[in-house]
């Protein structure tokens, strides 16, 4: 059967609800309604959604999901989690003897969030390691997505590189969500980003990653920059509230406006967490296999996902649902 690989970082969330006015600074405190142990991870929740948005509408292909876990109580729990989801297939999650799981704390804001993350089972997952290889090159999976970059060392090597160039010679497509590089350096080990990227059929980063990467100012200037870079891939760039911009070489560029919050239906922002995961998994989902290669089409419901999953408390508490999400003409 068909498939959809999901390769990259798998956290335990320690997640606040909203806080309130702002984050603390040094030496400050705030209270918040509650405080929750939540599966997470940018890989791992764009795999969930996938797959709940894949049921929802009774596509066949299920998401598999590719991860080194801790072998400690966190690990375990975050395992017993995705196992339980109906369309997500876990063969290639993998736990590792003597580590802990890789964790994540969330402050939420009511605008922006930040993280304190702890990587030392995400920095075990290598994609061209056994078993993960082996799903990724099965004869099945149609496109794989990595995500995490930044937070998996193991993918940041000469291998990785070379499995994406065969991927591609076997019609394989691979997107690639970076996520925030915590080194500040914006390039992979070695500048490994940038001979990577030629093999990636899309790459979605949001605005400030995008700028990171590519060293310019503005969601504009950093598509200009990575369109360039490498011009037969497909750069979407998240923007938040203002929306998403897309574009591939000199030619074909693409714009979807966010909706107005709060808006006619009284959704509100609530919780930006996980809300470029569901625009991910949104956008895979249209443009693999709902309306196949129409970009237009793909960012104008992700931009929908993303803001459903805004106006909800975690990245995954809810999850995605074509009935949810509003139509829109496309712009």
């Amino acid at each position: 059967m068909t498939f959809v690989a999901f390769a990259g970082d798998a956290y335990m969330d320690v997640q606040t609800s909203t806080i309130t006015p702002d984050l603390p600074s040094w030496g400050q405190d705030r209270t918040v309604q509650s405080i929750q142990l939540l599966v997470g991870g940018s890989c791992s929740n764009t795999a969930r959604q996938f797959a709940s948005l894949q049921a929802s509408c009774g596509r066949p292909e299920p998401a598999r999901l590719c991860a080194a876990l801790g072998d400690d109580a966190l690990g375990r729990q975050f395992a017993e989690v995705v196992r339980s989801e109906a369309g997500l297939e876990c063969d290639g999650v993998v736990h590792k003897s003597g580590v802990p799981q890789s964790a994540c704390i969330v402050l939420a804001g009511s605008d922006d969030r930040a993280f304190v993350s702890c990587n030392s089972s995400n920095d075990l997952f290598d994609p061209c390691a056994a078993p993960w290889q082996g799903v990724l090159e099965d004869s099945g999976c149609a496109h794989v997505h990595l995500g995490g970059y930044f937070c998996c060392r193991q993918m940041q090597h000469d291998g990785v590189t070379e499995l994406c160039r065969q991927l591609a010679t076997s019609n394989t497509t691979v997107s690639l969500d970076p996520q925030f590089d915590a080194s500040g350096n914006w390039t992979g080990h070695d500048g490994h980003l940038q001979w990577l990227l030629p093999y990636v059929s899309v790459f979605l980063p949001n605005d400030a990653e995008a700028c990171g990467i590519s060293k310019a100012k503005d969601a504009h200037g950093a598509l200009e920059a990575l369109t360039a870079l490498a011009p037969d891939t497909l750069v979407v760039v998240k923007c938040g509230a203002q929306g998403a911009l897309a574009g591939k070489g000199t030619a074909d560029r693409y714009t979807v406006a966010a909706p107005a919050l709060p808006d006619a239906q009284g959704r509100t922002l609530v919780d930006t967490c996980g809300a470029g995961d569901a625009f991910d998994a949104a956008f895979l989902h249209s443009f693999l296999f709902d309306d196949p290669g129409n970009v237009q089409a793909a960012l104008a419901l992700a931009v929908q996902a993303g803001t459903f999953v805004a106006c909800h408390p975690g990245a995954c508490s809810v999850k995605l649902d074509k009935r949810h999400l509003l139509p829109r003409p496309i712009d």
